[in-house]
């Protein structure tokens, strides 16, 4: 096993990156109407805790709270589509920048011998196990029909 230890990383991390998880999975999850609605809404709340610390005092409340209802209004009508070009930009620079594949091979060949092992086993004990005992009523059958094919031809 030492000695495939590179090919299995590699084997996994593209198994990885191509069956199980792209990015572009990873960014349609991220970009749903709920996400981009908590977006605008973080966006809001921050961008009237900051009206409220930067304009003076001297400022009559009604005046900033006009200023930020009109803010909040321009953000959460032009939001969707900046988020959505947002969302685009960092999807080209994500999917040409980081390969999972990559990422999962460099993984697995960090790990300790002992402990990639120990992974391999947790995952496939069940399988193996299924096997030893399919194994062993393979064999008895196969035992009981040589005993009886030696007992009729004998």
């Amino acid at each position: 096993m030492p000695k495939r230890q590179a090919d299995i990383a590699a084997n996994v991390g593209q198994l990885v990156e191509e069956q199980l998880l792209s990015l572009d999975e990873v960014i349609d999850q991220v970009n749903t109407p709920e996400v981009r609605e908590r977006l605008v809404a973080a966006v809001s709340e921050v961008m009237r805790t900051k009206l409220d610390s930067m304009l003076p005092r001297i400022i009559p409340g009604k005046v900033i709270q006009l200023i930020g209802d009109t803010l909040e209004k321009v953000v959460r009508q032009e939001a969707g589509q900046i988020i959505s070009q947002a969302v685009e930009s960092v999807r080209e620079y994500l999917t040409s920048e980081i390969q999972i594949k990559q990422i999962v091979e460099d993984k697995i060949n960090q790990f300790d011998l002992d402990q990639l092992e120990e992974m391999v086993r947790g995952v496939a004990s069940t399988e193996l196990r299924s096997i030893e005992i399919l194994g062993g009523v393979l064999g008895f059958i196969i035992g009981l029909v040589q005993m009886v094919i030696m007992i009729l031809f004998y």
